[in-house]
């Protein structure tokens, strides 16, 4: 069992960042059609990628949600230190509850498409797991928190683009106007989202 879950993580999840990276509306358009053999699970993809940024942005003392403040100075606490920033970079999770942001819009704007909720949910976990990748590569060379600018216009252009080019049929100017409204709306919503929640979060650790 264990054997053949690294085979498939060795397979199927570099060739689907390969082609996420040549060809992303083929590979998004290709999974949703059912040719899903050679491509990993959109969910799992999108879950390793956020997990991998999370444990290095933790072992770097980097705070995802306050770049400007060391995660150490965040948690005190000796004992459970590591766990709590653990906790407190589990913001990057957030990334999931956003594709699904993105997939409920993006069927409001485009109503009339031949894709539902469920398969624009597949092609924004894709490029959330994707783009993700850019976050983590980031924090490795050490600039997330001067790169989130950057990485923010890189999302806008990369959700826009795709949403647009994987409609059928020839593509309007007002397809590519609804795409981009439809992705600034998503993430207006997910900043008011983590902004309740950290509200939240705030009033919980005071306690």
């Amino acid at each position: 069992m264990l054997k053949q879950g690294v085979i498939n993580l060795n397979a199927p999840f570099f060739h689907t960042m390969k082609c996420l990276t040549l060809a992303p509306v083929q590979t998004c358009r290709d999974y949703i059609e059912g040719k899903r053999v050679r491509y990993f699970n959109p969910l799992h993809y999108a879950f390793w990628i956020m997990t991998a940024s999370l444990f290095v942005a933790t072992m770097m003392d980097v705070n995802l949600s306050d770049p400007s403040t060391p995660l150490s100075q965040v948690n005190q606490d000796k004992a459970f230190g590591k766990l709590q920033m653990l906790i407190h970079n589990g913001v990057v999770y957030l990334g999931l509850f956003t594709a699904l942001l993105h997939a409920w819009m993006a069927r409001l704007f485009f109503p009339k498409s031949v894709y539902s909720t469920i398969e624009y949910l597949v092609l924004f976990l894709y490029l959330s797991g994707h783009l993700s990748l850019l976050s983590l590569t980031c924090l490795l060379l050490g600039i997330h928190a001067q790169s989130m600018p950057f990485t923010a216009v890189i999302y806008l252009v990369v959700y826009s683009s795709v949403l647009t080019l994987i409609q059928p049929g020839p593509k309007k100017a007002w397809d590519w106007f609804k795409s981009v409204v439809s992705v600034i709306i998503a993430f207006a919503l997910l900043i008011i989202a983590t902004g309740l929640i950290g509200g939240v979060w705030a009033i919980l650790m005071d306690k």
